[in-house]
C-alpha cells in the first residue's frame, strides 16, 4: 500500500533585488511511507514564466545567477 506524501503549500515570494549569495529555503514536506524519498523542485520566474532552478532532496536552494537586476521575481516549491 502506497501513501502519497503530505506536501507543504507552495511558497511564493516577490522581491525587487536579490542577494546572489542568499538561499531560498522552505519547510520540509512529510511522507507517511518511510521508504519514499521526497524530491523538491524549485521554480523561479517573472511575468508568468517559470524556470526550474533546483531539483533535489534538500530544503534549501541557491538563487540562480542569471537573474536581472531591478526585476520582480517569484519563487515556488
Amino acid at each position: 500500500d502506497h501513501n502519497p506524501p503530505i506536501a507543504q503549500e507552495s511558497e511564493t515570494v516577490k522581491l525587487l533585488r536579490y542577494d546572489p549569495t542568499g538561499l531560498l529555503s522552505w519547510e520540509p514536506s512529510a511522507d507517511p511511507d518511510p521508504l519514499d524519498e521526497l524530491v523538491y523542485t524549485v521554480y523561479v520566474g517573472s511575468e508568468g514564466s517559470w524556470d526550474s532552478v533546483y531539483a533535489g532532496t534538500s530544503t534549501e536552494a541557491q538563487w540562480p545567477d542569471t537573474l536581472d537586476d531591478n526585476t520582480i521575481y517569484e519563487w515556488k516549491v
